[in-house]
C-alpha cells in the first residue's frame, strides 16, 4: 500500500507543496486507488496536480467523518469532475463510501455551519454512492470500518455541536467517525480523519474486524487537542499495552500530547507531501 499526504496542516520541507487545516490522503492499494478525506477546500487537488498524480482515476472517495476540514473539499470534487466531462475526458464515477450521519446538516456555535454541505441525494448524481455503518472491503487488504463501537468511557466526545436529523436538533455524537485499516503481513495500519469516535476504540475495533493484534502504525488524527489528564493517560496506558509500533499523528493532536505519545511509542514526521510505503 502507498499513501500520500495531499493536504494537512503541516507541510515537508522543499516540496513546494501547500497545507491547510484539513486532512486529504490518496492511497494507492492492489491497483486500487482511494481517496481518503476531501480536506478544507480543493487544495489537495493543486497538491495532487503538482506531483503528478490523475484523480480522474479514483476507483473510490471515502470519507472518515463529515466535518468540514474532512468534506467540504468534495464541493471542489465534483466541480474537477465536471470540468472533466465538459472536455471529454475519459473518467469514471468513484464509489462514495461513509457513515449516513456524515452527510447530515451540523451546526457549531462557533463555525454555525460545521458539517458537509453536499447532501446525499446530491452527490448521488456524481459517485456510485455506497452509505453504510459496517465495515466495507475496499480491496482484499484494506476496510473501511464503518461504525465504531465505543468501549473506553474516557473517549467520549466533549463539544458542543448538534446535528439536525428530520429538522430536530440532538447533540452531535460522531457516530460517523470511522477509518480505514491496512492489512500488511507484519501486521495493522489504521488510517484515522480526527478519531473523534476515540483512538482507542478505533484500534480495538480494527484488532476485531481484521483479527489481527499487531499494531505498525497508526495515522491520522487523535483528537488529543488539550486532552484532559485521565485521558490522556489512559489514552498512553492503551497504546503501551497494545505495543503500537508507531505513529504519525497529523491534525487534532497537540504538541503536549505528541511528547507525551513519544514516551510509549516512535512518533513520525508527517506533512503535505509525505509518501509512505507498506
Amino acid at each position: 500500500m502507498k499513501l500520500v499526504f495531499l493536504s494537512d496542516r503541516n507541510t515537508l520541507p522543499d516540496t513546494f507543496l501547500k497545507g491547510e487545516s484539513g486532512l486529504s490522503f490518496y492511497i494507492e492499494e492492489e491497483g486500487t486507488k482511494i481517496l481518503f478525506d476531501t480536506s478544507l477546500t480543493g487544495l489537495f487537488l493543486e497538491n495532487a496536480r503538482r506531483i503528478g498524480l490523475n484523480l480522474f482515476e479514483l476507483d473510490f472517495v471515502t470519507l472518515s467523518n463529515g466535518r468540514l476540514n474532512h468534506s467540504s473539499g468534495l464541493i471542489d470534487l465534483v466541480r474537477f469532475y465536471t470540468e472533466g466531462l465538459l472536455a471529454d475526458l475519459n473518467y469514471k464515477k468513484p464509489e462514495l463510501i461513509t457513515h449516513p450521519e456524515a452527510l447530515i446538516p451540523k451546526l457549531h456555535p462557533a463555525i454555525i455551519e460545521s458539517g458537509s454541505y453536499l447532501g446525499a441525494e446530491f452527490l448521488a448524481r456524481h459517485f456510485e454512492m455506497k452509505i453504510t455503518r459496517k465495515p466495507f472491503m475496499l480491496t482484499d487488504k484494506l476496510i473501511y470500518l464503518g461504525e465504531i463501537p465505543r468501549r473506553h468511557s474516557f473517549e467520549e466526545p466533549n463539544d458542543d455541536s448538534i446535528r439536525i436529523v428530520e429538522g430536530k436538533e440532538h447533540k452531535d455524537e460522531m457516530w460517523e467517525d470511522s477509518a480505514l485499516v491496512y492489512k500488511s503481513s507484519k501486521g495493522l495500519v489504521i488510517i484515522t480523519g480526527s478519531a473523534y469516535s476515540g483512538i482507542c476504540n478505533i484500534i480495538d475495533y480494527a484488532r476485531l474486524v481484521c483479527e489481527e493484534d499487531r499494531i505498525i502504525d497508526i495515522i491520522g488524527g487523535f483528537n488529543l487537542i488539550k486532552p484532559g489528564e485521565y485521558r490522556l493517560k489512559e489514552t498512553l496506558r492503551y497504546l503501551k499495552h497494545v505495543k503500537a509500533v508507531a505513529l504519525h499523528p497529523t491534525m487534532n493532536t497537540d504538541l503536549k500530547s505528541k511528547i507525551a505519545l513519544s514516551t510509549v511509542t516512535l512518533i513520525k514526521e508527517t506533512g503535505t507531501g509525505l509518501t509512505l510505503n507498506f
